[in-house]
């Protein structure tokens, strides 16, 4: 069955991420009525920014450089990186990961990518070598297929920063809707050569965190774990006008050889009105996007000869279904040369 017009993208491994069908649908039917566009603060893996229908407006950001570089290289040298990727031998995929995990110099976008694909957990932390274990060689396989293609398509025209999640929530704009997914609680307290994510996100950054979505003039949605002493729901309670949800899912990374299972907030300074997606639950059929009213024709043309050229084996109609237009106007963007 060939996949909808905006099936999600799992492009990279994230400790705590939202790329699991089940979390990633939790917080979609949560989103509010109207999105005029799309923020996300501390993007890491994306995996509900990868989820939203093509043409939404977005900006994504993270603190961390080298994985916001593979974010950029995607939007704005797709074939090149698609490429640089594709000529690593699967044969001496260990020694190219031993190669470039201590190697400074080498592309920063392709070093993470290969690196969070491959390492145990999907943890990229260069200043903990010892921890940078290549354990997972099937993850490599997400070149081979027209992901990267997809991604680069969903990235086009998309703000990309690296930097602190203030702005984000700060800067005017239409119909914004927020989604924060902040490092776990319990991240900071970890001896350093446990932690999940290489920059500390320490209590005093959450209590910020807070005070930037109360001035904030958009609608927000917050990612929390349901820590025992209850200091995240201390932070934005009730009788402020918070709302909060709860779910049981299944995270990233391993306990005893198992995947771990907490329970997940969700944090909302808004009331979403009827939450049409339970878990468990199937995935809602999504409507057909509106078609895409590209500002520059130059970029689109630019893009379309970009996909095709990464993968010949992606038909134009595939690649009119990403970008959000027909089939007519990628074969003109192709003849225009």
């Amino acid at each position: 069955m060939p996949a909808p017009p905006h099936a999600p993208i799992s492009l990279l491994r994230y400790p705590g991420g939202k790329s699991k069908p089940a979390a990633r649908r939790w917080v979609l039917a949560h989103q509010p009525r109207v999105v005029g566009e799309y923020r996300e603060p501390f993007v890491g893996g994306g995996g509900v920014f990868f989820a939203l229908p093509p043409g939404v407006p977005a900006w994504v950001n993270d603190i961390d450089p080298d994985l916001v570089a593979v974010y950029l290289a995607l939007r704005d040298r797709p074939a090149e990186f698609a490429a640089r990727c594709r000529v690593v031998d699967p044969a001496r995929l260990k020694e190219e990961f031993d190669r470039v995990k201590l190697d400074g110099g080498e592309d920063r976008a392709f070093r993470y990518f290969l690196v969070n694909r491959t390492v145990f957990g999907g943890r990229v932390n260069y200043d903990l070598p010892s921890r940078l274990y290549f354990s997972n060689p099937d993850g490599w396989n997400v070149v081979k297929g027209d992901t990267l293609g997809r991604a680069a398509a969903h990235l086009a025209g998309v703000r990309v920063t690296c930097g602190d999640f203030a702005p984000l929530l700060a800067e005017p704009g239409r119909d914004v809707w927020c989604y924060a997914d902040p490092p776990y609680l319990v991240n900071s307290s970890l001896p350093p050569t446990c932690r999940l994510y290489r920059h500390a996100f320490t209590g005093a950054d959450h209590a910020r965190l807070a005070a930037a979505v109360r001035a904030s003039p958009h609608k927000v949605a917050l990612s929390y774990g349901d820590d025992p002493d209850g200091f995240a729901r201390s932070l934005y309670p009730a009788a402020e006008g918070f709302r909060v949800a709860a779910a049981d899912l299944n995270y990233g990374g391993t306990v005893g050889g198992g995947k771990a299972r907490g329970r997940e907030l969700l944090i909302l300074n808004y009331n979403p009105g009827k939450v049409s997606v339970l878990l468990p639950g199937p995935a809602p059929r999504p409507d057909p996007p509106a078609p895409v009213r590209w500002a520059d024709r130059r970029e689109r043309r630019a893009l379309v000869r970009q996909l095709r050229a990464a993968d010949r084996t992606l038909s134009l109609r595939k690649i009119a279904t990403r970008l959000g237009v027909t089939l007519s106007t990628v074969q003109s963007d192709l003849a225009a040369g």
